[in-house]
């Protein structure tokens, strides 16, 4: 199973929603997880609808910002939407073909110092009655764990580094690093 974690920043222009798709077919994807959709529920509808292959659940962009999909091929994969916000959404994922069960996490992370150490408390909080499952976190965090990770633009509050850092270590979490590309 091929497992792709995508902010696409926006799947409005018609150009970039080819782009993506043939991107995704591509790469031989049969979960996908993206964040910064940009999408209403109905232009989410309209547009992982007419992706024929794929199967999708959304949750709506505030304005213009925000929006997240899980998409699937619904012949590899069997996902049940089970709680999602506009900041997270969470399932369960079954492979057709084999027992492989885990539950999943799509994370878009807001910009707001405190906005940002609610989302850690309510993804612990979440998290909790979880104990003895297979979890993958997938998303944007829009943090960084260290100062190593970060290239150009502002350095951020060390405050925020170090909630993050403490929230991957409480959940136990870790840090893939991309295949391809310079982001995580």
């Amino acid at each position: 199973m091929r497992l792709i974690s995508w902010n696409v920043r926006g799947l409005n222009a018609p150009n970039k929603r080819r782009l993506i798709k043939s991107q995704l077919e591509l790469m031989k994807c049969d979960l996908v997880l993206l964040q910064e959709t940009k999408l209403n529920l109905q232009s989410a509808d309209r547009l992982f609808s007419s992706w024929k292959v794929w199967n999708f659940c959304s949750s709506p962009s505030l304005g213009a910002s925000g929006g997240l999909a899980i998409i699937w091929k619904d012949s590899a994969i069997h996902f049940s939407l089970v709680a999602l916000s506009s900041n997270w959404m969470l399932g369960i994922v079954k492979r057709r073909t084999s027992n492989l069960k885990f539950w999943l996490f799509n994370v878009y992370g807001p910009s707001g110092i405190i906005e940002k150490r609610m989302l850690w408390n309510s993804l612990i909080t979440l998290t909790t009655p979880l104990q003895n499952v297979f979890l993958i976190f997938g998303g944007d965090f829009n943090a960084i764990a260290n100062l190593n990770e970060k290239v150009g633009g502002i350095i951020p509050n060390k405050r925020v580094i170090l909630d993050f850092s403490n929230f991957i270590q409480y959940l136990s979490l870790v840090d893939c690093m991309p295949l391809n590309g310079s982001f995580t």
